[in-house]
């Protein structure tokens, strides 16, 4: 039985060696007998798994990569050297041979870990909100609910004129009448009705959506788009300006966003009665819920119905 007096005696670098050979380590016999070992040949005292300084067995990996593994956490400061003509450690530059080094050995272990350790922030950047998306969640984004509760947008002519020239989206002269405005609340509903089907909420029964899906196909019949094809591409515009523009320029935003496979991640929060839309942006596409708050609150109210539930199947 290894005892405290055993491990305060163990020379520098070998105190993991001798918690492995306790009883409450569970490694094998095979294992406690080599790194306790009085055979110098068999075991060594290497950088090379973590860089701090560990007993192994004395093997080919601990040979070739134990001279030059990157420094162990916390760093030694004082160990690490500037570059000539500047005071950038080596650090990082020392990851990345080994990541060349190892790479040419074949080792698929440290391939797939040691360039993330060195990657740039933006290569681990979430999925960029593209900017057809930016042009849907103004227009969905209207209604009343939502995190910051602001008024509705399209409740009258009036409103909806304001609205268009707080978003550069009219002038002084646009035209909005009340049928405008009706017109651009059940184009939203429909949109957001969507969305939520997006997002999974139970609520939009297919009967729900398939209303909401028939009264997008009449609005897009009354606001063609035409093709604009250019040398670097093509797109879908509107030839039509006012209010009926802006809801062809919102029709063909949702087309660009099917075409490029991202039109399910524009979706609208199910927390009742929040429902604000956003751009899925997890890498998993997994997101449900506009910020952690709603998902809280949905959580907490899904908890409480399952208790009420439970309660009153058991009997009293």
């Amino acid at each position: 039985m290894t005892t405290s007096a055993d491990i305060a005696a163990a020379p520098a670098g070998a105190h993991q060696t001798v918690v492995l050979c306790t009883d409450e380590s569970g490694a094998s016999f095979a294992r406690e007998a080599a790194l306790a070992s009085p055979h110098r040949h068999c075991a060594t005292i290497t950088h090379a798994f973590t860089g701090r300084p560990s007993r192994a067995p004395r093997n080919h990996f601990t040979a070739r990569y134990g001279s030059v593994a990157s420094p162990g956490y916390p760093p030694n400061i004082s160990g690490l050297h500037s570059e000539p003509g500047g005071d950038v450690p080596r650090r990082k530059k020392i990851a990345t041979v080994m990541v060349s080094e190892v790479t040419l050995d074949g080792l698929a272990f440290f391939r797939s870990r040691r360039p993330t350790m060195v990657a740039r922030k933006s290569e681990q950047s979430p999925l960029t909100q593209p900017s057809a998306a930016d042009v849907v969640l103004q227009f969905v984004n209207t209604h009343t609910a939502g995190p910051h509760r602001l008024a509705e947008r399209f409740a009258s002519a009036e409103v909806m004129h304001a609205w268009l020239l707080e978003n550069a989206l009219g002038s002084q002269t646009t035209r909005v009448t009340e049928a405008d405005a009706t017109g651009a609340r059940a184009l939203r509903d429909a949109l957001i009705t969507v969305l939520l089907a997006h997002s999974g909420d139970k609520d939009i029964t297919p009967e729900v959506l398939a209303q909401a899906e028939e009264h997008l196909r009449r609005v897009a019949s009354r606001h063609p788009l035409v093709t604009v094809v250019t040398a670097s591409g093509a797109s879908l515009e509107t030839t039509q300006t006012g209010v009926p523009g802006l809801f062809g320029a919102v029709l063909a935003s949702v087309t660009e966003l099917a075409q490029a496979g991202l039109w399910d991640r524009v979706r609208a929060c199910r927390n009742q009665p929040c429902h604000f839309c956003f751009f899925d942006r997890t890498r998993n596409s997994s997101g449900v819920y506009c910020g952690p708050k709603c998902g809280s609150q949905a959580s907490m109210r899904a908890y409480r119905q399952r208790k009420k539930e439970l309660a009153a199947e058991t009997p009293t």
